[in-house]
């Protein structure tokens, strides 16, 4: 190999998702057709939803060629005929098919629910199967379609997030990346002759940073990959407790070169709770705000994440996969003791106690869509509050313990909501930016939430105007999990920046 380089296309417009033709004469790729030049990804993952055509490039003449419009993830089949990609033509975005020059289209999957989206496609060596991410809000399963019929089948569902699935050259492996291991990793299953997942996911790689975009060599034996490099630490905004307004410029504080995440005060303001990698496994933790002195509660592999105090700061709920699904667990936090408080192969996650310590509301999908659960502190008397779906990663009790507010979701459509606990009923509250990150300010008279994870926003729950709060200069910076002091005096975040990142080889894999 020489290392020569050459540019290939030419312009202001962005250039994405290169892949070769079966010969080696082509590339198709998507270019940015919105007017900016610019293609922004719907979130940290890389899944796009607007602004983008499909082309293809002669590599020797360099001549250009639009073949679909609207779409992404173009993948051509081994022997060139079929064009796979993904679209919102019919409504959710599903997986299409064309022939090799783009016509022809017709969709190949389906799915039982408007709020599911199908993306990232990769077609097996022979040609005659799929594989794809099957995205449903927090959820990202890696499913198979037959390339004729578009039957699917799901190779993963248990709650972790599953991307960039690729094919071993003989067609007996899906490698993709996952955090079912805590932190995310490059991870296999075995694929059966008649398609279908055989056997437990293996995982592959280990350490720090995400583990990305795995790619198998033509001979199967090596598997490069890419080491995504992403720094989240916790900042602190000084704003008026009335309105939200910022006094003041943001600060560090819990810093360190790997991800430190989804803040908790505790009810006394002394101590946030957070969960990091810092010692490569995701785990909780206690910062101290007086000494800045940190130490871990929890231990282990599985991924813990999104701890919350009990009003009596002795306890901390948080949702994690060590016990082979996603649930809900407790720890003490003096001690270390831990409590399984949910035991479904569903999804609980996201717990939230209420003012009185005796209950958590919390997340579920044991019943095929997400809604809100409650039961009692020591996991006994589960049971579902709403039946119309629910999203987004925070919920928040009023004060009187007798309503839970959260983002409703049925099909496409959001709203924020309050559930009475034990009626069910519900009543609508003015918009809110997104409701995925609603924190109340002391009184409960304005939510603190976060657009497009940039921007913050303060909405007074009394439908007045909301409130732009802050956003980084930085484009690149990511500011999500907006919470609340407990005195009202400022509001914690995590600050998400990415650094860049390496490719690595695995040799010896098969």
């Amino acid at each position: 190999a020489t290392g020569d380089e050459r540019q290939l296309t030419h312009g202001a417009r962005d250039y994405i998702q290169p892949a070769w033709s079966g010969d080696g004469r082509r590339l198709v790729f998507v270019r940015a057709s919105a007017d900016s030049g610019k293609l922004e990804p719907g979130d940290l993952n890389r899944w796009y939803f607007e602004g983008g055509d499909i082309w293809s490039l002669d590599v020797e003449s360099g001549q250009e060629t639009r073949l679909v419009s609207n779409a992404f993830g173009p993948t051509w089949s081994p022997d060139g005929r079929q064009l796979a990609f993904d679209a919102a033509w019919a409504g959710p975005r599903r997986i299409w098919i064309s022939n090799g020059e783009g016509r022809n289209p017709r969709q190949l999957t389906s799915d039982s629910s408007e709020a599911v989206s199908h993306t990232g496609a990769r077609w097996s060596p022979d040609g005659r199967r799929l594989v794809f991410r099957r995205i449903e809000k927090t959820r990202s399963d890696i499913m198979m379609a037959d390339g004729a019929s578009g039957a699917a089948v799901a190779l993963t569902h248990d709650g972790a997030t599953g991307l960039d699935p690729a094919w071993s050259p003989d067609g007996h492996w899906i490698y993709f990346a996952s955090n079912r291991g805590g932190g995310i990793n490059v991870w296999r299953i075995a694929v059966g002759a008649a398609g279908g997942s055989v056997g437990a996911p293996q995982q592959l790689t280990t350490g720090a940073g995400d583990d990305i975009e795995p790619a198998p060599s033509p001979d199967g034996h090596r598997l490069a990959f890419a080491v995504r490099g992403l720094n989240a630490d916790l900042w602190s905004l000084p704003v008026s407790p009335a309105t939200g307004a910022a006094v003041g410029p943001p600060t560090p504080v819990v810093v360190s070169t790997r991800e430190d995440s989804r803040g908790a005060w505790s009810p006394d303001g002394r101590t946030i709770a957070f969960n990091s990698d810092r010692q490569g496994e995701m785990n909780i933790w206690l910062h101290d705000v007086a000494t800045g002195a940190d130490r871990r509660v929890t231990s282990g592999p599985g991924g813990d994440y999104q701890p919350s105090w009990t009003p009596d700061g002795r306890t901390l709920a948080f949702f994690s996969g060590r016990g082979g699904s996603i649930d809900i667990w407790s720890v003490a936090v003096d001690d270390g003791r831990l409590r399984r408080l949910t035991d479904d192969p569903g999804m609980d996650m996201n717990p939230f106690y209420s003012p009185d310590g005796l209950s958590i509301a919390f997340m579920s999908d044991r019943l095929g869509r997400t809604d809100i659960w409650v039961m009692n502190a020591d996991g006994s008397g589960q049971r579902r509050v709403t039946s119309s779906g629910a999203g987004g990663h925070f919920l928040r009790w009023t004060a009187d313990g007798r309503a839970i507010v959260f983002r409703a979701e049925t099909g496409t459509e959001q709203r924020v909501m309050r559930v009475a606990v034990e009626s069910g009923a519900l009543t609508p509250l003015p918009d809110v930016a997104s409701g995925s990150h609603m924190s109340w300010s002391p009184d409960q008279s304005v939510i603190m939430d976060v657009r497009g994870h940039r921007t913050l926003w303060a909405h007074p729950v009394d439908g007045k105007p909301p409130r732009r709060v802050f956003e980084f200069e930085d484009s690149d910076i990511r500011l999500v999990y907006p919470v609340w002091s407990p005195d009202g005096k400022s509001v914690l975040f995590d600050r998400a920046a990415p650094h860049g990142g390496d490719l690595w080889l695995l040799d010896g894999i098969e």
